[in-house]
């Protein structure tokens, strides 16, 4: 079986892929276990970052010039 490739993936996790062209990709999921695991990791590594940003990224004190 082939596997979806991982910036399909990481389009899908981040709802980037045109609603027109989402079949496919869903069907292959509904059969395929490690898609679905690697998506699932795609996103877990996402919120992991997400909130390490939010305690790590200081928002800037002073405008630019």
């Amino acid at each position: 079986m082939h596997h979806l490739p991982l910036d399909q993936l990481e389009q899908y996790s981040r709802n980037k892929i045109p609603p027109g062209k989402l079949g496919p990709i869903e069907e292959h999921l509904l059969i395929c276990e490690e898609c679905r695991e690697a998506l699932d990791v795609l996103e877990e590594e996402a919120r992991v970052i997400r909130h390490a940003l939010v305690y790590y990224v200081k928002p800037e004190t002073e405008p630019r010039p």
